[in-house]
């Protein structure tokens, strides 16, 4: 799935950590201290959703929910910095979270389910309604601010003064640009599964995108498979590639077996459209 002009490099392969690697902390140890960051500095609860994503209340008792990919990313790019990262990162969301802003509008891709538990099932009509992609994936209206990626909702699009159908445009016009290069390689111990991300954190996004699959590429890449493994892994085989497709539909099995993919649907492009595909 590769589309013009995205520069793909090699996906890291999992090896045992030398010391000085084992001195960063991992996405959850670092949200763990943005978190603790924001819960001084509100007084308010903090209730962590995945191992990047953590729900929040301001000091007024509104909820978000924060993603930390992009403070993540800056603070792998300079570890030095940890402090100075979380403490702009925590005044930032203690004083509302960034601002909505149109050119930060993107499309992220998630399992349906996102809206619900991120923002809970009172609050899901205070946001757009997300779009099914295929199986249990779905698209969603998002900003992707330096600081964080953060849901969209209907008071941020009022206040931008667009309607939805307005917003998904810009959203995926916006996309194409927030990408950015794709890392394509073996995701894992050899002989590995074959896998995508991106340092923007926004690799499934690339599944959003009509060049993967629509009218331009009508059935992806060689009728690709693929699996959304987490908030910025993508697994991916391709049928007649032998043992390396095998092994990608061994993993597929093995991980939505064990609960611990996000997504519990393989899926393909047929006549430029998503589908579910059942790999039992």
């Amino acid at each position: 799935m590769r589309a013009p002009g995205l520069l793909f490099a090699p996906l890291i392969v999992a090896a045992a950590p030398g010391p000085a690697e084992q001195a960063v902390l991992s996405p959850a140890e670092f949200r763990d201290r943005v978190a603790a960051a924001m819960k001084a500095a509100t007084g308010q609860p903090v209730t962590v959703i995945d191992e990047r994503t953590f729900k929040m209340k301001q000091a007024d008792g509104t909820e978000s929910t924060v993603s930390i990919d992009n403070a993540y990313n800056d603070y792998l790019a300079s570890p030095d910095r940890l402090d100075a990262i979380v403490s702009i990162f925590a005044r930032v969301l203690a004083q509302g979270g960034p601002a909505a802003k149109l050119g930060d509008l993107v499309i992220i891709v998630r399992p349906k389910a996102y809206l619900e538990q991120s923002v809970g099932k009172a609050a899901n009509s205070a946001y757009p309604p997300p779009r099914a992609l295929a199986g249990d994936i779905a698209q969603f209206l998002a900003f992707d601010t330096p600081e964080a990626i953060r849901l969209a909702s209907l008071a941020d699009l009022a206040d931008l003064k667009i309607d939805q159908g307005q917003a998904w445009q810009r959203a995926l016009s916006n996309l194409r640009g927030r990408i950015g290069p794709i890392n394509e390689g073996v995701f894992g111990d050899s002989p590995g599964t074959t896998a995508f991300s991106a340092d923007s954190g926004l690799s499934p996004s690339f599944l959003a995108l009509p060049e993967t699959c629509g009218p331009q590429a009508p059935n992806g890449r060689d009728a690709e498979q693929l699996l959304l493994f987490d908030r910025n892994v993508v697994f991916f085989g391709i049928p007649g590639n032998g043992q390396d497709f095998a092994k990608f539909q061994q993993t597929a099995r093995a991980v939505i077996a064990a609960g611990s993919s996000h997504s519990s649907t393989v899926i393909t492009c047929r006549g430029g459209r998503w589908v579910a595909v059942d790999i039992q």
